[in-house]
C-alpha cells in the first residue's frame, strides 16, 4: 500500500498514486477508521490533476461522507455541493444523484427539513425518468424517514407500504427492511388504543418477513423516544445488530441495556456497557457522546470526579457536531 504510493510519486505518476491513496482510504473507512481514511483522502485530492473533474468529484464525495459520519455536517455539506457539480458536470449523473441524496441527509441533520425534501423530490422525479430503481428506492427511504421525524405518520408509512414490494421484487431486501421499520414507526407513533400491542404487532410483522434486523432497529429507534424494552430483549438485539454489521445501532442497544439496568438499580453492569461502547472505535460521534452522558449520570452519585469527566466529554462532542 504505502510503499505503492511511495514508488509511484518517485517514479513521477501523480495520477495513480493519488488512486493508489483513495484506495488505502477506502480500507480505512471499512475498517470504521473514518479519520484515517480523510488523511489519505485528502492526500490523494492534493495529489490529482485539477482538470480530472471525474476523480475529484469522486474524492470530494467521499470525504462529504467521511466528515458526515464524524458529525461535521456544514462541512460535508459543502463538499457533497461541490462533489455533485463535479461529476453533473463529468457526466457521472448516476453518481451526481447519488451524492445529492446525501446532501439532503445533511441537511436534514441541519434542521432544513424543506431544502432536503427539495433536493430528494428532484432526485426521485430524475430517478423515475431513468428508471433507476436503486436511486428510486433510496430516495422514497429518505423521505419516508423524514415524513416520519415531521410527525406526518400516515404520509410515512403509506409511502412505505407502496414501495415495500417494488424493493423486495427488485432483490432490494436491505432497503425493504428499513422501510418496514420506518412504516411499523409510524404506525405504532400513531396507533389509538394500546400502543404495546400496535409495537408487538409491528414486530410480528417484521418477524414473519424475515426481517429480524429490522425489528431490531424498530426497538432502538423507540427506546430513544422513551419506551422502555427488557434488558434480555436489548441484550440480544445488541447481538443480531452487531452480527448484521450495524455497529452504530448496536452500540445504542447497549446504551438503552445501560439505562434499562441503572433503573433496575444494577449500576456496575450498566456502567459496564457504557464503557463497552466507549472502548470501541466508532467514527460516528453520537454514540460516544451518549455514552459519556449515560455514565457520568450513572457515577454521578458514587464518583462524581469520574461522572463529571464523562459529562464533559459530552458536551464537547455534542459542541463538535453543531459546529
Amino acid at each position: 500500500g504505502r510503499r505503492a504510493v511511495e514508488t509511484l510519486q518517485a517514479a513521477g505518476d501523480s495520477s495513480c498514486a493519488a488512486a493508489a491513496l483513495f484506495n488505502l482510504g477506502g480500507l480505512a473507512d471499512a475498517r470504521d477508521q473514518v479519520r484515517q481514511a480523510l488523511v489519505l483522502w485528502r492526500r490523494a485530492r492534493r495529489m490529482m490533476n485539477t482538470d480530472d473533474g471525474l476523480r475529484l468529484g469522486v474524492i470530494d464525495g467521499s470525504l462529504a461522507g467521511g466528515l458526515q459520519a464524524l458529525g461535521r455536517f456544514r462541512e460535508a455539506r459543502e463538499l457533497y455541493l461541490r462533489a455533485a457539480s463535479q461529476l453533473q458536470e463529468a457526466g457521472a449523473r448516476t453518481d451526481a444523484l447519488q451524492l445529492r441524496l446525501g446532501l439532503a441527509e445533511v441537511q436534514a441533520l441541519l434542521g432544513e427539513i424543506g431544502q432536503a425534501l427539495t433536493e430528494i423530490h428532484s432526485v426521485e422525479t430524475v430517478a423515475v425518468e431513468l428508471e433507476d430503481d436503486n436511486l428510486l428506492f433510496e430516495a422514497r427511504g429518505l423521505v419516508a424517514r423524514l415524513e416520519l421525524d415531521l410527525g406526518h405518520l400516515d404520509r410515512s408509512a403509506r409511502l412505505a407500504e407502496e414501495t415495500i414490494p417494488r424493493c423486495e421484487r427488485a432483490g432490494r431486501l436491505d432497503d425493504a427492511a428499513r422501510l418496514a421499520a420506518i412504516r411499523a414507526l409510524a404506525i405504532v407513533g400513531g396507533a389509538e388504543g394500546d400502543p404495546d400491542s400496535a409495537l408487538a404487532a409491528a414486530e410480528a410483522a417484521l418477524g414473519a418477513a424475515g426481517l429480524a434486523v429490522a425489528a431490531a432497529v424498530l426497538r432502538v429507534e423507540l427506546t430513544r423516544s422513551g419506551r422502555p424494552f427488557p434488558t434480555s430483549r436489548l441484550r440480544r438485539d445488541a447481538t443480531l445488530l452487531d452480527r448484521s454489521g450495524l455497529a452504530i445501532q448496536a452500540d445504542l442497544a447497549r446504551l438503552a441495556l445501560a439505562e434499562a439496568l441503572f433503573r433496575e438499580g444494577t449500576t456496575s453492569a450498566a456502567a459496564e456497557a457504557c464503557r463497552q461502547v466507549l472502548g470501541r472505535r466508532h467514527a460516528s460521534v453520537w454514540p460516544r457522546l451518549e455514552a459519556h452522558r449515560v455514565l457520568g449520570e450513572i457515577l454521578a452519585d458514587h464518583e462524581p470526579e469520574a461522572a463529571a469527566h464523562h459529562l464533559r466529554w459530552s458536551v464537547r462532542l455534542a459542541e463538535s457536531v453543531r459546529g
